[in-house]
C-alpha cells in the first residue's frame, strides 16, 4: 500500500527553537487508506500530501528521522578510574548545523564527574572519573542528554520547488520515489 507523506505548509507561528515545525518538513507518514482529520487535509491549509506510489509506510520511515545526535564513544586512555572519551556525532551537517557547542555539553558533566577537554563541530573529548560499575549508567544518561541536543525537529524536508509545485496543485501529488527524490533534501547536506 502506498505511503502518504504529511508535509508542513509553513513555519509554525512560534519562536525559533529546535522543536519548531518548519514549512517543507515531513511531519509524518501514513498508509494510503488512512483517514485524515480535516486539519490534516490539504484543504485545511496546514499540510500538503505527497503520495509515494511505489513505497509502503516502512519504506519511507527514514524520511521521518529526527535531527538528534547519534553518538559513538572512543576510549582514548585510562588512568585508574579516569577515562578519556571522545564522543562523536554523525548528525552534524556539512555547514555545521547541529555542531557541538561547549556550554550544552558541559551542562551535564557535573552529574557524572566529567571534565571538559576539547571539542570541535562533530565531537568532544572529556575525562570521566567513575568506577567501572557506574560507566554504563553514565553512558546511557549521556546518550539521552546528547541525543536531545538537536538543531531541528526533522532532518529531511522538501525543496522550495516542491513546495511551490504542491501549492499550485491543491497541496497534493502522487509520484514514484524516483520522481520525488530530486525534491527531497537531506538536512545533513546543508
Amino acid at each position: 500500500m502506498p505511503a502518504i507523506l504529511l508535509v508542513k505548509v509553513a513555519d509554525a507561528p512560534i519562536a525559533e527553537s529546535p522543536g519548531r515545525w518548519k514549512g517543507g518538513m515531513i511531519v509524518d507518514a501514513f498508509p494510503a487508506d488512512h483517514v485524515f482529520t480535516p486539519a490534516e487535509l490539504p484543504s485545511g491549509g496546514n499540510f500538503y500530501h505527497v503520495t509515494v506510489s511505489d513505497k509502503n509506510i516502512n519504506q519511507v520511515d527514514n524520511y521521518l528521522e529526527r535531527w538528534n545526535h547519534k553518538v559513538t564513544y572512543e576510549q582514548l586512555g585510562r588512568e585508574g578510574n579516569v577515562r578519556r572519551y571522545k564522543v562523536t556525532s554523525s548528525m552534524v551537517s556539512v555547514s555545521g548545523k547541529n555542531a557541538f557547542q561547549r556550554a550544552p555539553i558541559e551542562a551535564f558533566f557535573d552529574r557524572w564527574n566529567a571534565t571538559y577537554v576539547s571539542h570541535d563541530a562533530i565531537s568532544f573529548t572529556m575525562d570521566v572519573d567513575l568506577p567501572d560499575e557506574a560507566i554504563q549508567e553514565a553512558r546511557d544518561d549521556m546518550d539521552r542528554v546528547i541525543s536531545n541536543m538537536q538543531h531541528a525537529r526533522r532532518r529531511w524536508y522538501l525543496t522550495p520547488q516542491a513546495m511551490n509545485f504542491l501549492s499550485n496543485n491543491d497541496g497534493a501529488t502522487t509520484r514514484t520515489a524516483v520522481d520525488i527524490l530530486p525534491f527531497l533534501r537531506d538536512g545533513l547536506l546543508d
